[in-house]
C-alpha cells in the first residue's frame, strides 16, 4: 500500500501495491472517508 499527501484537499490519497487508487484517508483519525476514483493511478 502506498500513500500520498494531497495538498489540494489536505488529506492522504491511498493506493494499492499495483498503483490503483483506493480512496482518501483522514490525516488525523487515519480512517478512510472518501471512495476510490475509478481510473486514478500512481505514475510509475
Amino acid at each position: 500500500m502506498s500513500r500520498q499527501w494531497d495538498y489540494t484537499h489536505g488529506d492522504i490519497e491511498v493506493y494499492n501495491s499495483r498503483g490503483a487508487h483506493l480512496g482518501s484517508m483522514d490525516p488525523v483519525s487515519g480512517k478512510m472517508y472518501k471512495r476510490d476514483v475509478v481510473g486514478r493511478e500512481i505514475k510509475k
